[in-house]
């Protein structure tokens, strides 16, 4: 049997650079979710008020549930519902600054209402809320990779799966870091 390494968080905080480097290093097989989807027909609509498909989150689930009865897979979403509970070994919920995650989505050409939605969705902890009210608090950690390089973030992430080490959820508070410099990001994307 298998099992599946999650790596979740909010669009933009580098969780495929991480995944890939994750499935290569370990060299097992890399999952994007929404490549999944595509190629499965999992994808049920287009939502125009957030330029992106609606995936079939129990389709993607039945997937990569036969997936992992097989094998071990590194699943880069950020969408944490879409993993079997079951077969989740743990995931890494990877953090992102704010401030350089609205510089990384702008870069992106994103509309700033994306970007306004993830940088609050960021600040919110929402991607951490998910993967422990659907994986339980004991199979998710927190990465947060603000200034570090991806091989740091790789050889964090590492250690986290070899031995469980790594940080709780919980750790990363975005608010009592940056105080009103938050609210002055979020009034910059129109808030």
């Amino acid at each position: 049997m298998g099992s599946i390494i999650v790596i979740t968080g909010t669009p933009g905080v580098g969780k495929t650079t991480l995944a890939r480097a994750l499935a290569e290093r370990l060299g097992i097989r890399y999952i994007n979710v929404a490549e999944l989807a595509r190629a499965n027909g999992l994808l049920l609509n287009y939502d125009e008020a957030r330029g992106a498909y609606v995936v079939d989150i129990r389709g993607v689930r039945k997937v990569l549930r036969d997936i992992a009865s097989r094998e071990e897979v590194v699943v880069d979403t950020h969408i944490v519902e879409v993993a079997p509970p079951e077969f989740v070994r743990l995931a890494i919920v990877l953090r992102l600054d704010p401030r350089l995650l609205a510089e990384r989505l702008r870069g992106r050409g994103y509309p700033l209402s994306k970007v306004r939605e993830n940088v609050e969705s960021e600040v919110l902890d929402l991607c951490l809320q998910d993967a422990v009210a659907h994986l339980g608090f004991d199979k998710v950690f927190e990465l947060d990779a603000t200034g570090k390089p991806p091989h740091v973030v790789l050889e964090e992430a590492l250690k986290i799966i070899e031995r469980g080490e790594g940080a709780k959820p919980g750790s990363v508070s975005w608010a009592a870091k940056l105080g009103e410099e938050l609210a002055e990001l979020l009034l910059s994307l129109g808030g």
